[in-house]
């Protein structure tokens, strides 16, 4: 790649077949001016190409370089990034997450031991229970056995069997 003012920009022995490049190129310039690049490229079977780029224009403003004041240039103030509350922020899901954590485990740890000090009066031992009430022993009348009593309206020969 070369420019008349410039003289060679860029050049390179190969570039793959519809390949893509980015060329940056710095150079001092100190008045306004027209650049015209013009890329030369040769194929694999000698073929020579030219092309001519849109011209650039860069304009110059002013020469002499401004002085910059350190003094103010040096007080730097950084505003501290606000959290808008838009994105989950895992760190802080954690970190509530452990404490809960270790709540609940400090919950059940004193609950386990108010109930330890309070079951430790009977020297470890379980408790005496109550002893449960007494059974019934079914009638023969339950196990349909026995005499049947007699629904009004019934046949004699009819049987209910869904009487339990």
């Amino acid at each position: 790649m070369n420019e008349a003012s410039l003289g060679n920009v860029f050049s390179t022995s190969a570039l793959a077949a519809s390949g893509q490049l980015s060329i940056e190129y710095s150079a001092n310039i100190n008045e306004t001016t027209t650049y015209n690049f013009v890329l030369n490229a040769t194929d694999l079977d000698g073929n020579t190409y030219t092309i001519n780029a849109e011209p650039i224009t860069v304009t110059v403003k002013s020469v002499t370089p401004t002085p910059t004041n350190f003094e103010e240039a040096a007080d730097i103030t950084e505003e501290p990034v606000e959290d808008t509350g838009g994105s989950f922020n895992a760190s802080k899901f954690f970190l509530i997450l452990a404490i809960v954590l270790v709540v609940l485990i400090l919950c059940v740890g004193a609950a386990l031991l108010i109930l330890w000090k309070k079951g430790g009066k009977s020297g470890g031992r379980p408790g005496s229970r109550p002893s449960p009430a007494p059974r019934k022993k079914p009638s023969a009348a339950s196990y349909g056995r026995g005499p049947a009593s007699r629904k009004p309206g019934g046949s004699k020969s009819y049987r209910d069997r869904n009487s339990f």
